[in-house]
């Protein structure tokens, strides 16, 4: 006799509590201090990067992948979602877009971007002009390791 399992037909995301959501960035801004060597403390900061992004935007993660530094404005309070011809990426459906920042990631943002080198052009940058990530597996395989370590699902 054969069981058949239950399939799942939808997965639905994982909604975390303020307290979660405070313990993860707790976690990845340790990481960021803790680092045993700059390449470590370079990847974590990345992480926060993605994290601040991702907590106060609404972005999918190849617009986070492929987000020129040309592309946060600062002084108008926006993201530019647009085509990167060096990346030879597109916005899906190529719909151009404008994400409005809070006040809490315009902070954030200022703040990394006077850390930055100058050779340094993408937001997620490996610290010599380069992408840190080639897909959104390997980004999304890094914050499975944050959350874990919080003990979360």
């Amino acid at each position: 006799m054969k069981v058949s399992k239950v399939r799942v037909t939808r997965h639905s995301p994982k909604i975390y509590s303020p307290e979660e959501v405070n313990a993860l960035r707790t976690a990845i801004q340790d990481a960021v201090e803790n680092a045993a060597n700059s390449y470590l403390r370079k990847c974590a900061r990345n992480h926060l990067r993605v994290f601040m992004v991702a907590r106060n935007t609404v972005l999918r993660n190849s617009e986070v992948l492929n987000l020129p530094l040309r592309h946060i404005h600062l002084n108008e309070g926006v993201l530019q979602i647009a085509a990167v011809p060096e990346s030879n990426w597109n916005p899906k459906n190529r719909q151009e877009r404008i994400v409005p920042m809070n006040p809490e990631l315009v902070k954030f943002l200022e703040s990394d971007l006077e850390q930055r080198g100058k050779q340094e052009r993408w937001f997620l940058d490996d610290g010599q002009g380069g992408q840190v990530y080639s897909s959104n597996c390997q980004l999304s395989q890094a914050f499975r390791r944050h959350v874990s370590r919080c003990g979360l699902e």
